[in-house]
């Protein structure tokens, strides 16, 4: 037992102190540097063995210089150790988390813009699609529940002009003859759905190129007019394209594209019709290889080794519009 626990035991046995309290008793302490004092006088008194000194406890020693030396921390120093800590412990936690699995949602498609048709709500829609194109909606809606006045008050109009102008239809790429004309003009002054010598007409009248298109089968007919006007309410300029829906209530339904935005059918790739009632030219303007590349284009398939004359009537048949009162095509 050394000096400090002895004195610890006798006079401190119910308390526990520090080394500042032991440094503070140190010089009424035993110690080695004292015994060595002892030692030393003894020595050269001639005397022998009369102290004999304690072995010096390095390690004691250097525990109290180190004390003495060291500072007390600072308050920054204990702050950075406590983040230091708290860094150390969020990384930690960070570091052993389970990873997580992202969930990828499946991409979406990019939308196709498609266009909005409008079907006019009346018996005869081919009419009603070229007044809504040249006119435009304002005036459309001014027509109201006054529908059937407005249509024959227009082909009154239409037919006084080509009554006074007869010659003009002729200038049509569908051929009028001097009966037709009268046929067309007493069509025009009854309450009557409009035909395709009726829509030829109104080329020439609104001054506009009038398509009719069947996208089943890629293929269209053509109103053209020698005089064309873009027009302030056109919707696609000088040119109408009118669409063919289906036979419906008894007659045959077109429709038109309304939203704003100018879709142009692409008919280039389409076969344009000679008319309704004759849809190809005779037979000595076509090659083979013409016939089967009209029967490319509106999807049918040409049976092996056929004939001329048979490829032609077939297509003749596949390309026949529509009849006015039936279902089946080939306009008589």
């Amino acid at each position: 037992m050394n000096s400090y626990r002895s004195i610890q035991q006798i006079f401190y046995a119910n308390k526990k102190f520090g080394v500042q309290e032991i440094l503070n008793l140190q010089k009424y302490c035993l110690t080695n540097e004292l015994c060595r004092g002892f030692y030393t006088s003894s020595e050269k008194n001639g005397s022998i063995n009369t102290v004999l000194p304690f072995p010096p406890n390095t390690k004691i020693m250097e525990e109290i210089s180190t004390i003495e030396k060291k500072e007390p921390p600072k308050f920054t120093e204990l702050i950075s150790k406590n983040q230091f800590e708290k860094t150390f412990q969020e990384n930690s936690e960070s570091t052993f988390q389970k990873p997580q699995i992202e969930k990828k949602e499946p991409p979406i498609p990019p939308k196709t813009m498609q266009s909005k048709f409008w079907i006019p709500p009346h018996q005869d829609t081919l009419f009603w699609s070229v007044f809504f194109t040249v006119f435009g909606l304002s005036e459309y809606n001014q027509v109201g529940h006054s529908y059937g006045n407005r249509i024959l008050e227009e082909k009154m109009k239409i037919a006084n002009y080509f009554k006074k102008n007869p010659k003009s239809l002729k200038s049509s790429n569908h051929k009028f003859t001097n009966e037709s004309i009268q046929e067309t003009i007493a069509e025009l002054m009854v309450d009557h759905s409009i035909s395709f010598k009726g829509l030829a007409s109104l080329a020439i009248y609104y001054k506009r190129n009038i398509y009719v298109l069947d996208e089943k089968r890629k293929i269209y007919l053509k109103f053209t007019s020698p005089d064309t006007d873009s027009g302030s309410d056109s919707k696609f300029s000088s040119k109408i394209y009118i669409y063919y829906h289906d036979f419906m209530r008894g007659s045959h339904k077109y429709k038109i594209i309304v939203d704003d935005i100018v879709n142009i059918p692409a008919i280039d790739s389409w076969f344009c019709l000679e008319n309704s009632l004759k849809p190809l030219k005779a037979i000595s303007n076509y090659k083979v290889e013409d016939l089967i590349g009209i029967a490319n284009i509106i999807g049918y398939e040409v049976p092996v080794k056929i004939k001329k004359p048979e490829l032609y009537d077939r297509l003749v048949e596949k390309c026949g519009w529509y009849k006015i009162d039936s279902k089946t095509t080939r306009e008589n």
